[in-house]
């Protein structure tokens, strides 16, 4: 199995957690806030689409923006894992 591929299963699986430990209605609006800060900062999405920034530097972003933004534990774990991948 590819890294991709087992990464994808992963993050599958850890979505799955999120959902079950938190409200489906939180994991949502958490997502999609993350999602709408991350498209409304071309900058920001540039460094967390570049192949050349290193995860370890994506996850640090990811994760303080997370934590500013008051995201749920699961959803920041999540993030997290999609930002290693």
């Amino acid at each position: 199995m590819s890294a991709r591929a087992s990464a994808t299963r992963y993050a599958r699986a850890r979505f799955d957690v999120a959902l079950k430990e938190s409200d489906p209605e939180v994991v949502g609006r958490d997502l999609s806030g993350f999602a709408a800060l991350v498209a409304g900062h071309a900058e920001l999405e540039r460094a967390l689409g570049h192949p050349a920034v290193p995860a370890a530097h994506k996850r640090s972003l990811v994760e303080a923006l997370a934590a500013r933004g008051g995201r749920s534990a699961p959803v920041t774990k999540l993030l997290a894992l999609l930002a290693d991948r």
